[in-house]
């Protein structure tokens, strides 16, 4: 059985060492330890049936009575459905339908820096992508704005020749081990965050070796001697510890496994330019507190694993019941008897009186648990899931809808937290670069909008033939399915209006000039001019109708 240590040594294993003493850079505040649990089940479901089958003692639990030999053989047969993963990736899909724009007020500067946006080879539309990415799987991020080292930058030859520029680091939530905050004027301001960094090291002439280093950026804070309260704030400053490879574990905390002497300093400075540490969160899940939260497709997760769990079972009862197990009864299994071993595919010799049988579970489970399968699956489908309708259960148009809209209104709010996040990263190198401002960046919000319907569609496009309807007013529906929020349907039906009816007025002027003056006839034919290829006049009793000339369009003047 898993002890409670146990299981958190088990759901934290993979995000990286951490610790509970303050004292040491590696700290993890008590947020950090709430969430861990949460990230390692993310982390593990969309790593998939690998992932799940390496925690079998936690995912896949050996049942009592169970074998080594039967347990492993289960653990064998399970496979996990990759519903979380796919999920994930649609939903920043839906986002990312339309690619983010910069606004037009972005200094130049900057724009050209978008190309490269983490001075990885990333441009922003591949780093904005990522970044919601990590959002929504562990509930949050961190973009961090960050200036090279430029002790030895004296002139802008200097600057120019060493190709110093700003640049944004993504950092999981995972990765922010700490932070603090105070409240300055009203406003709760972030001095201190502690972000954990793997990278490698040179080992040996050729090889590498991985190390994990722990960055502080801490910006000083002016506090009244009288109340007590923060009232400004000064420079900021950032230090850095590297992680000794040969460490040893620790039995302070229950996931720390580096010892007390396990950190070298790593360098130290002070940043210049920002007024404020440029950490800029984005929330992708529910958001609990600064720089808390719950992920995304949480519920998601649990289901899909329930389903692994029960699915493995229905393979481990499919399994029994195809491979029935063999009794006999009444042979000689004495040390001198002959025919120790049965082979299935021969005969063997029984006693008089003896029998031989297979033993066969009847399978009364086996339809319960398909049931609950299918139960689970349209479970999941309710969570966003993208699962398939092989069941048989799917949701009806309005459920549908109905999730639709809840998963959309919480995909809108992660786009917008993103927007604001890489709003702030441009400020936050504007103020690096000494630029007034770094502008603006629009991330989609219409993909709630379904589709533009064809119908609509083809009154639009007439609409627009016609005069009725704006060049961009058009694009703007063929992008979002709806016209522009100032647009003016009244005037269009007045235009549409105003125009059918001089069309009218222009036909029955044409029709009475005709009648009046009726054309020669060219062919053969009686007075009538019928015949031949003649034009055969209007009969008075027959007038052409001019009841048009008596309307009008509304709000005009009658005639």
């Amino acid at each position: 059985m898993l002890t409670s240590a146990d299981t958190l040594m088990l759901l934290t294993s993979d995000l990286g060492t951490w610790s509970t003493d303050p004292s040491r850079p590696n700290y993890a505040n008590p947020a950090y330890v709430r969430m861990a649990p949460r990230w390692q089940l993310v982390e593990d479901i969309r790593a998939g049936t690998i992932a799940i089958r390496q925690k079998r003692q936690f995912y896949l639990p050996r049942f009592e009575a169970e074998t080594i030999e039967d347990w492993q053989a289960r653990v064998g047969m399970t496979f996990v459905m990759d519903h979380y993963a796919t999920t994930i990736t649609e939903h920043v899909g839906l986002v990312f339908a339309v690619p983010p724009k910069l606004g037009q007020d972005v200094p130049a500067k900057i724009v050209a820096l978008t190309e490269d946006i983490d001075g990885e080879g990333n441009h922003l539309d591949v780093f904005a992508e990522t970044a919601l990415d990590n959002a929504l799987h562990q509930g949050h991020c961190v973009l961090f704005t960050d200036y090279p080292v430029a002790d030895h930058i004296k002139t802008k030859a200097d600057e120019k020749t060493a190709q110093v520029r700003p640049y944004v680091t993504l950092y999981r939530a995972s990765d922010v081990l700490s932070w603090r905050t105070v409240t300055v004027g009203g406003v709760k301001t972030l001095v201190q965050i502690v972000l954990r960094e793997s990278g490698t090291d040179a080992n040996g002439e050729f090889g590498t070796q991985p190390v994990t280093r722990y960055r502080e950026i801490k910006q000083d804070v002016y506090y009244d001697q009288i109340t007590g309260r923060a009232t400004g704030l000064g420079a900021i400053t950032w230090r850095a510890w590297k992680e000794k490879s040969a460490a040893t574990p620790s039995d302070t905390a229950p996931n720390a496994s580096i010892a007390d002497d396990a950190f070298v300093p790593d360098g130290q400075g002070e940043i210049k330019g920002p007024t404020r540490i440029c950490a800029r969160i984005v929330y992708g899940g529910q958001k609990v507190g600064y720089l808390e939260s719950i992920p995304h497709l949480m519920g998601l997760a649990f289901s899909n694993i329930e389903e692994t769990q029960v699915a493995s079972d229905y393979a481990n009862i499919m399994h029994k019941c195809n491979v029935p197990t063999p009794i006999f009864i009444g042979r000689n299994t004495s040390p001198d008897a002959n025919g120790q071993t049965v082979q299935m595919g021969q005969g063997i010799d029984i006693p008089q009186g003896g029998d031989a049988k297979m033993l066969e579970p009847s399978g009364v489970a086996i339809n319960a648990t398909r049931v609950r399968i299918e139960d689970l699956r349209a479970q999941m489908r309710r969570q966003g899931a993208t699962t398939g309708d092989e069941t048989g259960k799917v949701m009806t148009a309005i459920e549908a809808k109905i999730y639709a809209k809840q998963r959309n209104a919480k995909l809108q709010r992660a786009a917008r937290s993103l927007q604001d996040a890489l709003e702030g990263v441009l400020s936050d190198m504007a103020a690096f670069m000494g630029l007034p401002d770094g502008g603006s960046v629009a991330i989609s919000q219409n993909f709630s909008e379904e589709g533009i319907d064809p119908t609509y569609l083809t009154v639009l496009v007439t609409a627009y033939a016609q005069g009725a309807l704006p060049l961009d007013a058009l694009l703007h529906a063929l992008e979002t399915g709806k016209l522009p929020d100032d647009f003016s349907s009244t005037d269009s039906a007045l235009k549409l209006i105003a125009d059918e009816m001089a069309r009218q007025d222009a036909a029955a002027e044409q029709a009475k000039a005709m009648a009046a003056n009726p054309q020669p006839a060219n062919g053969g034919g009686g007075p009538d001019g019928n015949g031949g290829n003649g034009v055969a006049p209007v009969p008075a009793e027959h007038p052409i109708p001019v009841a048009a000339h008596t309307r009008q369009a509304p709000g005009a003047a009658a005639a």
